[in-house]
């Protein structure tokens, strides 16, 4: 059976909230602040753990901002019965001294005649992901569009501002599909952010870029390996870091 309120921090088995580590609350809704005494105080120097590489499709909350995960862009075509992907090169921006600076850099800076490019953020997470109100925030001048089955509300009231009520489910076309159909060479679209609900004003600010469950999670451990956020079984490795 569902659980009833929805799990926020936890797993649902049998119809009851399981909460993860540090969670507490019958809806495993309270994450506990640093120094609360419901973890470690003070790291285990000796045990460290892997993260997880990220994805649209991981399921750790690393981020409040969905979007640092959200996959490469897929080039596509407004002609009807295309294909998902076309394949037709995109021309990204790889230069921050032009429009936009480094925020646009890997946006594209023009789109082809009749080509518009899609992404997806928290796909196929069956449903392990919180619902509600997600602020879409972005920079620049042209057209965002925001779709797939688990997006129930989009409001368009702003540019650079868009509320998106977003569900996730099991559903075949689950996920959020965050697509730019216009971009302006001259002021591109760029700096896209999905923020997860509650957590505007501190991903706006910079203040907390991390999940604070996923904070929670990594406190007892003194030693964090980076191997797959760096993508360093790669074939192709950078050869600068910045």
């Amino acid at each position: 059976p569902a659980c009833s309120p929805a799990c926020v921090y936890g797993s649902c088995v049998n119809g009851s909230c399981v909460c993860w580590a540090g969670v507490s609350g019958t809806s495993c809704d309270t994450v506990p602040s640093p120094g609360s005494g419901n973890t470690p105080s003070a790291c285990n120097q000796r045990v460290g753990i892997n993260l997880a590489g990220i994805s649209d499709w991981a399921r750790g909350w690393a981020f409040v901002d969905v979007f640092k995960a959200s996959r490469a862009w897929i080039p596509q075509t407004f002609l009807s019965g295309g294909p998902w992907s076309t394949g037709v090169p995109i021309s990204l921006i790889n230069r921050t001294d032009g429009p936009g600076g480094r925020t646009a850099v890997g946006y594209p800076a023009v789109l082809a005649p009749l080509q518009k490019v899609s992404t997806l953020v928290e796909r196929d997470l069956q449903a392990h992901a919180p619902g509600g109100v997600y602020s879409v925030l972005y920079d620049g001048k042209g057209s965002l569009e925001l779709g797939m089955s688990d997006v129930k509300d989009v409001a368009y009231l702003v540019p650079g501002y868009i509320p998106v009520t977003f569900y996730p489910s099991t559903d075949f076309n689950n996920g959020l599909l965050v697509q730019i159909e216009r971009t302006d060479p001259q002021d591109p679209i760029r700096n896209i952010r999905v923020i997860m609900p509650g957590y505007e004003q501190a991903a706006v600010w910079g203040d907390q870029p991390f999940h604070p469950a996923f904070l929670e999670f990594l406190r007892p451990f003194g030693v964090l390996r980076f191997m797959d956020w760096m993508h360093s079984n790669a074939e192709a490795l950078p050869k600068e870091w910045d």
